[in-house]
């Protein structure tokens, strides 16, 4: 989503779609301590200024395998191979992550351009998110409007270009937009069960970023397989 993104446009075709459930499995035997641990109450937040304190609350530097380790368990997973949009996966065995928790959803790669970068979305009703970004590692401050104004674009933000359909959402914050939800074409979608074994089978010696973010999501505490809005528009390349 952010402006550096743009450079590399994707030509999308977006459908209404009504689609299945994603399959995996949400058993865990992999739990490990964390390093990076929330303070109490603020592990699970389910709205982008509830992530703002949470990152106000963590040690700098913070790095994004650090803010997800950081969450509560178990996390409600959802990886797709979709190429479509800013984040784009990179195959079967580095796949798109969504991780959600009420309201809020956060995407990232686990390989890639955009591996140090986490969108954000917040459901705000009748297929419509407010979107957001943070760019990883932090170092200092973390000012509350910073997901906002790394996608703000005059009047919108970037992920209008894709999404449309952009309105103001001040009871949010004076710098918020909503869009619309988009989904992925459900056949797009990977079992819980195999990114676990990316997990298990990475080698951090020769993939350290990789693994890092996989072990961020599946080493400390159980996880649970989720899916994408499948009321929304499915998007894909042509």
């Amino acid at each position: 989503m952010t402006r550096a993104g743009l450079v590399l446009v994707f030509v999308v075709a977006c459908v209404d779609d009504d689609a299945g459930d994603a399959a995996g499995d949400g058993t865990d035997s992999d739990a490990r301590p964390r390093q990076c641990v929330a303070p109490p109450g603020l592990g699970s937040p389910s709205s982008v200024p509830a992530l703002v304190e949470l990152v106000d609350a963590l040690p700098r530097p913070i790095s994004l395998p650090c803010l997800i380790e950081s969450l509560d368990r178990p996390l409600e997973i959802y990886a797709s191979t979709s190429t479509a949009g800013a984040q784009p996966a990179q195959g079967q065995r580095s796949p798109r992550i969504f991780v959600t928790n009420g309201a809020l959803r956060l995407s990232l790669v686990i390989e890639g351009d955009g591996i140090n970068t986490l969108e954000l979305a917040q459901d705000v009703g009748d297929r419509r998110s407010v979107k957001g970004e943070i760019a990883f590692p932090i170092v200092g401050p973390f000012a509350p409007d910073e997901p906002y104004t790394r996608v703000f674009a005059g009047s919108g933000t970037v992920c209008g270009t894709c999404h449309g359909e952009e309105y103001s959402e001040t009871e949010i914050h004076p710098s918020a937009y909503s869009s619309e939800v988009f989904q992925d074409d459900p056949s797009e979608s990977l079992p819980l069960s195999l990114v676990r074994q990316y997990f298990r089978d990475c080698d951090p010696a020769r993939e350290p970023d990789r693994c890092a973010r996989l072990d961020a999501l599946f080493g400390h505490g159980e996880v649970s397989p989720g899916d994408l809005p499948r009321l929304a528009k499915v998007c894909r390349e042509r």
